[in-house]
């Protein structure tokens, strides 16, 4: 089971996305303006593992604080329907994003919390042949969000 429920959201931009970078809430935003119709919702900084407390003394408050701040997180989970996607956002994504987006796929495994398929995800701005070669391997989707275009008034 994940530290806390797996709540979703509406798919839409809320420029509230609990643990993220600032240039990965940039990209997730350029993504939602053109695919938030595409998806039933969206649930944000999933946390799996962490830590159990070997403080025998320690308060349940202290215990889960300790599993919370010691835990994995995933960016986003996606809701298609009949499966939800893990979904790693990287700028420029390098060879590790994948690994990230694999193993927070077996950690849900691990510690169930929906009996749907995983499918795990890199959402970036750009990545190498190489990268999209490895993922195509792994059976990792990748999401790629092109750069705005600057418009001239």
């Amino acid at each position: 089971m994940s530290v806390d429920p797996v709540v979703f959201e509406a798919p839409a931009a809320t420029g509230r996305y609990p643990n993220m970078a600032r240039h990965d809430g940039a990209l997730w935003e350029r993504y939602l303006k053109v695919s938030a119709q595409a998806w039933q919702g969206f649930a944000y900084d999933v946390r799996l593992g962490g830590r159990e407390t070997v403080d025998p003394n320690a308060t349940d408050t202290e215990k889960y604080m300790w599993r919370v701040n010691t835990a994995e997180r995933i960016d986003v989970v996606g809701d298609r329907g009949a499966e939800h996607w893990v979904i790693e956002i990287r700028p420029n994504a390098k060879l590790g994003a994948l690994g990230s987006a694999i193993g927070y796929v077996l950690l849900a495994q691990r510690e169930p919390w929906t009996a749907l398929p995983l499918v795990p995800a890199v959402l970036t701005d750009n990545c190498s042949p190489d990268f999209r070669w490895v993922a195509d391997q792994l059976g990792v989707q990748v999401i790629i969000v092109p750069e705005e275009v600057p418009r001239v008034l």
